[in-house]
């Protein structure tokens, strides 16, 4: 079953890797501060003026997530294969290295509400389950009409391993997954909505089974430092 864990997440490394090694080599936006950088942006705005780019969508418009961190508490829905059905509270942290790739951790409790008749219940002996894992995540720009107004959207997609304890025992796991972040307008709030997958081993008896649990989840995002974009102000 390891040997399953660890080449199943191995291929979605092989997968995923190149797309973040690659995904914004075009990543060079600054900040606004210093005369250097105010004349590289100027710039840049000049470059974009010929192209047919909604602002929503162009990266000088946006929000700046390049060295911004982000917390999001979050809570949701556990679906398990072995362990049923659950809720499940936690919280995530990112380090934004540019717009499209960011660096963090994962943390989540969920107290198991197995069938005690079931095969795994009726060897349950811990009902608290906690989940601890490292995660890289590579977004993309989108965006909303809602009305008259436009919002900023995030998708992007999650990897992480990590490791699992579940009836008293410590597990490897891994996560993948993705969802949408969407800003407010405020700049230091945004809400976030994900759904991913739990990979694990988990003790049965006789045999361990290789389960992917399914992770529902939606929080709020906390980020800063904050940097307002153009698109918050033109919509004010």
């Amino acid at each position: 079953m390891l040997t399953r864990f660890l080449s199943f997440m191995l291929l979605i490394s092989v997968m995923i890797i190149p797309q973040v090694l690659l995904a914004e080599k075009v990543e060079d936006r600054v900040d606004a501060g210093g005369a250097e950088g105010a004349q590289r942006l100027e710039e840049k705005r000049e470059k974009c003026e010929g192209e047919d780019i909604p602002p929503i969508l162009n990266p000088l418009y946006r929000h700046n997530k390049r060295h911004q961190f982000e917390f999001t508490p979050y809570g949701g829905a556990y679906l398990g294969g072995t362990v049923g059905q659950t809720w499940l509270a936690g919280s995530r942290q990112y380090f934004y290295l540019n717009n499209t790739v960011g660096l963090g951790a994962n943390w989540s409790y969920s107290r198991l509400l197995t069938n005690r008749n079931s095969a795994f219940g009726s060897i349950l002996r811990n009902t608290n389950m906690y989940v601890f894992n490292a995660s890289v995540l590579v977004s993309n720009d989108a965006s909303l009409r809602i009305g008259d107004k436009l919002f900023e959207l995030d998708f992007y997609a999650m990897l992480g391993p990590g490791a699992m304890y579940i009836n008293n025992r410590w597990e490897p796991m891994g996560e993948l997954g993705g969802g949408v972040k969407i800003y407010t307008g405020i700049p230091w709030l945004a809400f976030k909505v994900d759904v991913g997958s739990y990979i694990h081993m988990t003790q049965q008896t006789g045999k361990n089974s290789f389960d992917f649990d399914i992770v529902m989840t939606g929080g709020v995002s906390f980020l800063f430092p904050t940097r307002p974009s153009l698109i918050d102000e033109r919509n004010k």
